[in-house]
Protein backbone atom coordinates (compact mmCIF):
# COMPACT_ATOMS: atom_id res chain seq x y z
CA UNK A 1 0.00 0.00 0.00
CA UNK A 2 1.84 3.42 -0.74
CA UNK A 3 -1.19 6.07 -0.06
CA UNK A 4 -0.55 9.73 -1.92
CA UNK A 5 0.87 12.36 -0.59
CA UNK A 6 -1.84 15.26 0.45
CA UNK A 7 -1.97 19.39 0.25
CA UNK A 8 -2.60 21.03 3.39
CA UNK A 9 -6.15 21.02 2.48
CA UNK A 10 -6.23 17.47 2.07
CA UNK A 11 -6.24 16.51 -1.57
CA UNK A 12 -3.67 14.30 -3.01
CA UNK A 13 -0.80 15.58 -5.12
CA UNK A 14 -1.19 13.00 -8.03
CA UNK A 15 1.98 10.99 -8.87
CA UNK A 16 4.51 11.79 -5.29
CA UNK A 17 4.11 8.60 -3.35
CA UNK A 18 5.20 7.95 0.03
CA UNK A 19 6.46 4.36 0.68
CA UNK A 20 4.52 2.65 3.36
CA UNK A 21 4.05 -1.23 4.11
CA UNK A 22 0.79 -2.70 4.79
CA UNK A 23 1.38 -3.99 8.32
CA UNK A 24 3.54 -1.23 9.18
CA UNK A 25 0.94 2.04 8.63
CA UNK A 26 -2.42 0.26 7.28
CA UNK A 27 -4.33 2.56 10.04
CA UNK A 28 -2.82 5.64 8.66
CA UNK A 29 -4.96 8.25 6.79
CA UNK A 30 -2.78 9.10 3.76
CA UNK A 31 -2.92 12.96 5.05
CA UNK A 32 -1.22 11.85 8.32
CA UNK A 33 1.14 9.76 6.48
CA UNK A 34 2.17 12.66 4.30
CA UNK A 35 3.26 14.65 7.52
CA UNK A 36 6.06 11.72 8.75
CA UNK A 37 8.34 13.00 5.63
CA UNK A 38 9.55 15.67 8.91
CA UNK A 39 10.13 15.03 12.79
CA UNK A 40 7.35 17.29 13.43
CA UNK A 41 4.77 15.06 11.36
CA UNK A 42 5.61 12.45 13.20
CA UNK A 43 5.17 13.79 16.45
CA UNK A 44 1.66 14.88 16.37
CA UNK A 45 1.01 11.22 15.32
CA UNK A 46 2.35 9.55 18.33
CA UNK A 47 -0.44 10.50 20.42
CA UNK A 48 -3.49 9.35 17.48
CA UNK A 49 -1.83 5.65 16.56
CA UNK A 50 0.13 5.23 19.93
CA UNK A 51 -2.69 4.85 21.96
CA UNK A 52 -1.30 7.44 24.36
CA UNK A 53 -3.71 8.04 27.72
CA UNK A 54 -4.25 11.64 28.64
CA UNK A 55 -1.21 11.73 31.47
CA UNK A 56 1.18 10.22 28.85
CA UNK A 57 0.71 13.08 25.84
CA UNK A 58 0.42 15.77 28.93
CA UNK A 59 3.64 14.72 30.15
CA UNK A 60 5.54 14.22 27.25
CA UNK A 61 3.96 17.55 25.24
CA UNK A 62 6.56 19.82 26.94
CA UNK A 63 9.44 17.48 25.63
CA UNK A 64 7.74 17.55 22.08
CA UNK A 65 7.61 20.96 21.85
CA UNK A 66 11.36 21.81 22.75
CA UNK A 67 12.13 19.13 20.32
CA UNK A 68 10.17 20.31 17.64
CA UNK A 69 11.83 23.60 18.13
CA UNK A 70 15.35 22.47 16.96
CA UNK A 71 14.48 19.01 15.13
CA UNK A 72 10.70 19.64 13.90
CA UNK A 73 11.18 21.11 10.48
CA UNK A 74 14.47 19.01 9.41
CA UNK A 75 13.52 15.60 7.56
CA UNK A 76 13.53 12.51 9.82
CA UNK A 77 16.54 11.04 7.75
CA UNK A 78 18.73 14.05 7.94
CA UNK A 79 19.04 13.82 11.64
CA UNK A 80 22.25 12.08 12.81
CA UNK A 81 23.56 10.93 16.28
CA UNK A 82 26.16 13.45 15.94
CA UNK A 83 22.87 15.98 15.68
CA UNK A 84 21.46 15.10 19.01
CA UNK A 85 24.32 14.85 20.77
CA UNK A 86 25.21 18.07 19.71
CA UNK A 87 21.16 19.10 21.08
CA UNK A 88 21.64 17.38 24.52
CA UNK A 89 25.35 18.86 24.84
CA UNK A 90 23.95 22.83 24.26
CA UNK A 91 21.14 22.37 26.62
CA UNK A 92 23.19 21.36 29.44
CA UNK A 93 25.57 23.92 28.65
CA UNK A 94 22.86 26.41 28.21
CA UNK A 95 23.83 29.73 30.58
CA UNK A 96 19.85 30.53 31.27
CA UNK A 97 18.18 27.27 31.26
CA UNK A 98 20.65 24.13 31.79
CA UNK A 99 18.97 21.02 31.66
CA UNK A 100 19.38 18.20 34.00
CA UNK A 101 20.93 15.05 33.45
CA UNK A 102 17.54 13.52 33.71
CA UNK A 103 15.69 15.85 32.02
CA UNK A 104 18.29 15.36 29.08
CA UNK A 105 17.74 11.84 29.44
CA UNK A 106 13.99 12.44 28.58
CA UNK A 107 14.16 14.33 25.85
CA UNK A 108 16.62 11.54 24.22
CA UNK A 109 13.76 9.02 25.28
CA UNK A 110 11.67 10.79 23.48
CA UNK A 111 13.51 11.05 20.08
CA UNK A 112 13.83 7.42 20.66
CA UNK A 113 10.16 7.28 20.33
CA UNK A 114 9.70 8.72 17.96
CA UNK A 115 12.00 7.11 15.66
CA UNK A 116 10.97 3.73 16.61
CA UNK A 117 7.33 4.79 15.59
CA UNK A 118 9.21 6.20 12.12
CA UNK A 119 10.61 3.01 11.57
CA UNK A 120 7.62 0.58 12.28
CA UNK A 121 6.25 2.99 9.74
CA UNK A 122 8.52 2.97 6.83
CA UNK A 123 9.18 6.64 7.22
CA UNK A 124 12.83 6.26 8.14
CA UNK A 125 15.27 3.30 7.33
CA UNK A 126 16.77 3.60 11.11
CA UNK A 127 16.63 5.20 14.90
CA UNK A 128 20.09 7.25 14.94
CA UNK A 129 18.77 8.24 19.08
CA UNK A 130 19.35 4.42 19.46
CA UNK A 131 22.94 5.13 18.81
CA UNK A 132 22.97 8.07 21.78
CA UNK A 133 23.54 6.56 25.50
CA UNK A 134 21.96 7.63 28.36
CA UNK A 135 23.41 9.50 30.23
CA UNK A 136 23.97 8.17 34.29
CA UNK A 137 21.71 9.32 36.62
CA UNK A 138 22.26 10.19 40.29
CA UNK A 139 19.75 7.89 42.37
CA UNK A 140 17.76 9.95 44.90
CA UNK A 141 16.83 8.36 48.44
CA UNK A 142 12.70 8.40 47.64
CA UNK A 143 10.12 10.06 49.85
CA UNK A 144 8.51 8.10 52.30
CA UNK A 145 6.09 9.25 54.98
CA UNK A 146 6.59 9.05 58.68
CA UNK A 147 4.13 7.12 60.66
CA UNK A 148 3.14 10.38 62.79
CA UNK A 149 2.69 12.25 58.94
CA UNK A 150 0.90 8.91 57.77
CA UNK A 151 -1.86 9.68 60.66
CA UNK A 152 -2.03 13.15 60.01
CA UNK A 153 -2.86 12.38 56.30
CA UNK A 154 -5.47 9.77 56.66
CA UNK A 155 -7.47 11.74 59.73
CA UNK A 156 -8.08 14.71 57.13
CA UNK A 157 -8.71 12.54 54.07
CA UNK A 158 -12.45 12.62 52.63
CA UNK A 159 -13.27 8.81 53.32
CA UNK A 160 -13.37 7.36 49.88
CA UNK A 161 -9.83 8.67 49.47
CA UNK A 162 -8.71 7.74 53.04
CA UNK A 163 -9.89 3.84 51.68
CA UNK A 164 -7.52 4.04 48.68
CA UNK A 165 -4.57 5.54 50.84
CA UNK A 166 -5.05 3.20 53.77
CA UNK A 167 -5.24 -0.02 50.71
CA UNK A 168 -1.85 1.13 49.18
CA UNK A 169 0.14 1.87 51.81
CA UNK A 170 -0.31 -1.00 53.60
CA UNK A 171 0.02 -3.53 49.99
CA UNK A 172 2.74 -1.22 48.21
CA UNK A 173 0.98 -2.07 44.85
CA UNK A 174 1.43 0.68 41.92
CA UNK A 175 -1.27 3.39 41.44
CA UNK A 176 -2.00 1.69 38.16
CA UNK A 177 -2.80 -1.85 39.96
CA UNK A 178 -4.70 -0.21 42.52
CA UNK A 179 -6.80 1.31 40.32
CA UNK A 180 -6.76 -1.67 37.81
CA UNK A 181 -8.67 -3.81 40.62
CA UNK A 182 -11.26 -5.59 39.79
CA UNK A 183 -13.44 -7.98 42.69
CA UNK A 184 -12.75 -11.08 40.44
CA UNK A 185 -8.93 -10.59 41.86
CA UNK A 186 -10.16 -10.26 45.51
CA UNK A 187 -10.38 -13.19 47.38
CA UNK A 188 -11.59 -12.14 51.37
CA UNK A 189 -12.18 -15.71 51.99
CA UNK A 190 -8.73 -17.78 51.76
CA UNK A 191 -6.95 -17.74 55.34
CA UNK A 192 -2.90 -17.33 55.83
CA UNK A 193 -0.63 -17.20 58.66
CA UNK A 194 1.43 -14.10 59.78
CA UNK A 195 4.86 -14.78 60.74
CA UNK A 196 3.63 -14.79 64.27
CA UNK A 197 1.19 -17.65 63.40
CA UNK A 198 -2.15 -16.10 63.72
CA UNK A 199 -4.33 -16.48 61.08
CA UNK A 200 -5.64 -14.13 58.95
CA UNK A 201 -8.11 -14.07 55.93
CA UNK A 202 -7.88 -12.28 52.48
CA UNK A 203 -5.75 -13.06 49.29
CA UNK A 204 -5.30 -9.73 46.49
CA UNK A 205 -4.33 -10.91 43.26
CA UNK A 206 -2.53 -8.87 41.61
CA UNK A 207 -2.14 -9.35 37.32
CA UNK A 208 1.18 -8.83 35.50
CA UNK A 209 1.86 -9.88 32.23
CA UNK A 210 1.86 -12.66 29.97
CA UNK A 211 5.00 -13.55 30.30
CA UNK A 212 5.31 -12.80 34.43
CA UNK A 213 3.54 -15.09 37.32
CA UNK A 214 0.31 -13.52 38.70
CA UNK A 215 1.29 -12.02 42.64
CA UNK A 216 -1.06 -12.78 45.36
CA UNK A 217 -0.69 -10.29 48.51
CA UNK A 218 -2.34 -11.08 51.70
CA UNK A 219 -4.47 -8.73 53.36
CA UNK A 220 -3.54 -6.90 56.54
CA UNK A 221 -5.84 -6.15 59.21
CA UNK A 222 -6.83 -2.87 57.64
CA UNK A 223 -7.12 -4.01 54.26
CA UNK A 224 -9.71 -6.38 54.60
CA UNK A 225 -11.99 -4.30 56.58
CA UNK A 226 -11.57 -2.01 53.99
CA UNK A 227 -12.80 -4.01 51.38
CA UNK A 228 -15.46 -5.89 53.48
CA UNK A 229 -16.63 -2.06 54.27
CA UNK A 230 -16.16 -0.79 50.03
CA UNK A 231 -17.64 -4.34 48.93
CA UNK A 232 -21.06 -3.86 51.54
CA UNK A 233 -21.22 -0.78 49.89
CA UNK A 234 -20.99 -1.65 46.41
CA UNK A 235 -23.12 -4.61 46.65
CA UNK A 236 -26.13 -2.55 47.98
CA UNK A 237 -25.61 0.29 45.05
CA UNK A 238 -28.15 -0.18 42.57
CA UNK A 239 -25.11 -0.16 39.85
CA UNK A 240 -22.45 -1.99 41.50
CA UNK A 241 -19.04 -1.76 40.31
CA UNK A 242 -16.36 -3.80 39.12
CA UNK A 243 -13.84 -1.97 39.86
CA UNK A 244 -12.61 -1.66 43.85
CA UNK A 245 -11.90 2.23 43.39
CA UNK A 246 -13.85 3.49 40.41
CA UNK A 247 -11.48 6.65 40.87
CA UNK A 248 -8.93 8.42 38.28
CA UNK A 249 -5.22 8.82 40.01
CA UNK A 250 -5.19 12.79 38.70
CA UNK A 251 -8.14 13.12 41.11
CA UNK A 252 -6.78 11.48 43.71
CA UNK A 253 -3.29 13.03 44.00
CA UNK A 254 -5.13 16.19 43.52
CA UNK A 255 -6.62 15.51 47.18
CA UNK A 256 -3.53 14.12 48.66
CA UNK A 257 -1.52 17.03 47.50
CA UNK A 258 -3.85 19.07 48.91
CA UNK A 259 -4.86 17.55 52.06
CA UNK A 260 -0.80 17.01 52.60
CA UNK A 261 0.05 20.74 52.36
CA UNK A 262 -2.78 21.33 54.60
CA UNK A 263 -1.61 19.22 57.80
CA UNK A 264 2.26 20.90 56.98
CA UNK A 265 3.72 17.71 55.43
CA UNK A 266 6.73 19.35 53.51
CA UNK A 267 6.96 16.22 50.63
CA UNK A 268 5.81 15.17 47.26
CA UNK A 269 2.44 13.53 48.30
CA UNK A 270 0.76 11.52 45.50
CA UNK A 271 0.11 7.55 45.65
CA UNK A 272 3.44 6.59 44.73
CA UNK A 273 5.26 7.73 48.06
CA UNK A 274 2.60 4.98 49.43
CA UNK A 275 4.57 2.58 47.61
CA UNK A 276 7.87 4.11 48.95
CA UNK A 277 6.34 4.14 52.71
CA UNK A 278 5.77 0.67 52.75
CA UNK A 279 8.59 -0.23 51.66
CA UNK A 280 10.72 1.36 54.30
CA UNK A 281 8.26 0.33 56.80
CA UNK A 282 8.60 -3.65 56.29
CA UNK A 283 12.95 -2.38 56.14
CA UNK A 284 12.02 -0.76 59.37
CA UNK A 285 10.60 -4.17 60.93
CA UNK A 286 13.53 -6.68 59.54
CA UNK A 287 12.35 -7.40 56.40
CA UNK A 288 15.63 -8.23 53.87
CA UNK A 289 15.65 -6.47 50.83
CA UNK A 290 15.06 -8.51 48.29
CA UNK A 291 11.72 -10.01 50.24
CA UNK A 292 10.81 -6.56 50.08
CA UNK A 293 11.51 -6.06 45.94
CA UNK A 294 9.49 -9.87 45.84
CA UNK A 295 6.64 -8.54 47.52
CA UNK A 296 7.10 -5.18 45.67
CA UNK A 297 6.85 -7.04 42.64
CA UNK A 298 10.40 -5.53 41.09
CA UNK A 299 11.58 -7.87 38.77
CA UNK A 300 15.59 -8.28 37.38
CA UNK A 301 14.31 -6.92 34.16
CA UNK A 302 13.69 -3.64 35.10
CA UNK A 303 15.31 -0.96 34.18
CA UNK A 304 16.37 1.92 36.77
CA UNK A 305 14.71 4.86 34.82
CA UNK A 306 11.44 3.32 34.49
CA UNK A 307 11.39 1.68 38.06
CA UNK A 308 12.13 3.36 41.68
CA UNK A 309 12.82 -0.61 42.88
CA UNK A 310 16.57 0.42 42.79
CA UNK A 311 16.28 2.80 44.44
CA UNK A 312 15.65 0.98 47.30
CA UNK A 313 19.41 -0.58 47.31
CA UNK A 314 19.92 3.11 48.27
CA UNK A 315 17.45 3.78 50.40
CA UNK A 316 16.35 0.51 52.20
CA UNK A 317 19.91 -1.22 53.10
CA UNK A 318 19.85 -4.61 54.80
CA UNK A 319 23.28 -4.95 56.69
CA UNK A 320 22.23 -6.44 60.18
CA UNK A 321 18.28 -7.41 58.77
CA UNK A 322 18.09 -10.98 59.47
Amino acid sequence: MTPHRSEPDGGPIEGVLIPCNVGDCSGLHSSDVARTERLKGTTSLLPKYRGWGTRTRKTARSYLNRLNGTFGNKPLTGITPRMIEGYLSRRRDDPDRPLSTATRNRHLACLKVVFKAAVAWNFAASNPADRVKMEREQQQVPDALTDQELARLLQELPDHIRAVAAFAVDTGMRASKVFGLTWADVDMETPWDDPAGNTKRGLITVRVPKNDEDRVIPMTDRVFETLAAIRERNAASKTPGLQVFPFTADLVNSRLTQVAADVGIEKHVTMHIFRHTWATRLRDRGVPLDRIKALGGCQAHERPQRSFCPHWSVSLPDEGVR
